[in-house]
């Protein structure tokens, strides 16, 4: 998706000034000395924003998505997150963990 859209380098600058500000988390999920999977994730007040994930297609059947998201909703439970926002996407994983489809509303303000 990154090289996709071209989007790395944007990426880089916004994880480096979150990261800076303490708005950034990653919870990772190691198999075998290699990250099997991985979530990038932006915390604010009660909230987390899950904005990237990412695990190597030949091992998706054995869990290690839905293991690292388990261990993540536990992380978020214990340290008394409220809300798991999985943000864009209607992937059936974020609706087999309970996700529900939050109505967008776009506000264009027009200086006159």
């Amino acid at each position: 998706m990154i090289a996709a859209n071209g989007s790395a380098e944007f990426l880089r600058d916004v994880v480096a000034e979150f990261a800076a500000k303490g708005l950034l988390r990653f919870f990772v999920l190691r198999f075998q000395e290699r990250i099997a999977a991985l979530l990038l994730t932006f915390p604010f007040r009660n909230r987390i924003y899950s904005y990237l994930s990412a695990l190597y297609v030949e091992q998706e059947l054995l869990g290690f998505g839905r293991m690292v998201l388990h261990d993540a909703f536990r992380h978020c439970y214990e340290n008394g997150i409220e809300t798991w926002n999985f943000l864009r996407g209607d992937e059936a994983y974020k609706f087999s963990w309970g996700a529900e489809v939050i109505p967008k509303t776009r506000l264009r303000i027009v200086k006159t």
